[in-house]
């Protein structure tokens, strides 16, 4: 029998660099937010070459004595392919097969046209229901509406910076299962500016997986490294940066 599979914080870890759309009026409101970030988030990545990310991953849940953890480097090319290393783990049992099969679907979504995660019009509906400051950013809200049903796009709200076309928050649920053993689980992913981009700052996802009950992921984004085309590497760090962050 086949063990559980944990969801896989698909949106953000596909694309360590997404960004987001917006919109003011129906459809055609839609629309308009939808290129507005769509456009936003290819200006601000054209010149991006690399991204190396130190990952902190927490598995929890209440029938394991102690957390399942690891810290893992993840490396990100401009054009989608993935690669990663353990830099250190504490995981037992089901936790390990948990861990290696989310990275390893990460990896091989990274690389499938038909997972395609990005904000855009193709991929989202979105209508405007507010405003609110986060993080000190003001934000529109905005409900959004998977074009499509699958399971790297998220049915829920977002939060973007006005001014920069860019998300602070997205959370909901998967628009599609993503597995018999998961179902749809909740997602919350937040984001920061980091220089000129916006990268994932944490993901959390938490599903009611079968046999196992309640379990959680969270993924804290430590330390990154981003490599542009031309120009000087971009170092961002939680105090010292981690070994390996730079080959």
């Amino acid at each position: 029998m086949k063990s559980p599979l944990l969801v896989i914080p698909l949106v953000a870890s596909i694309s360590p660099w997404c960004l987001f759309a917006g919109s003011e009026s129906g459809d055609r409101e839609s629309a308009d937010w939808a290129a507005r970030v769509a456009y936003a988030e290819n200006k601000r990545d054209a010149n991006i070459r690399e991204v190396r990310s130190i990952r902190r991953y927490v598995l929890h849940n209440a029938r394991w004595k102690n957390d399942g953890t690891a810290t893992v480097l993840v490396t990100s090319d401009v054009n989608g392919h993935k690669r990663y290393s353990f830099l250190d783990s504490h995981l037992e049992g089901i936790q390990k097969q948990i861990l290696q099969r989310i990275l390893d679907g990460e990896v091989e979504t990274a690389v499938r046209k038909d997972e395609d995660p990005s904000i855009s019009p193709r991929n989202y509906e979105m209508t405007p229901i507010g405003y609110e400051t986060r993080n000190g950013r003001r934000c529109v809200i905005v409900d959004l509406k998977p074009r499509r049903r699958v399971k790297t796009l998220i049915e829920g709200r977002a939060w973007i910076d006005v001014n920069e076309a860019a998300p602070v928050r997205i959370e909901g649920r998967t628009a599609k299962s993503v597995s018999f053993w998961v179902g749809r689980p909740y997602i919350v992913l937040d984001f920061s500016k980091i220089g000129n981009y916006w990268l994932s700052a944490e993901n959390r996802s938490s599903s009611d997986v079968k046999f196992l009950g309640k379990t959680e992921l969270t993924i804290r984004y430590v330390d990154y490294a981003v490599t542009p085309k031309a120009g000087d590497v971009l170092m961002a760090c939680r105090g010292k940066c981690s070994p390996g962050l730079i080959e």
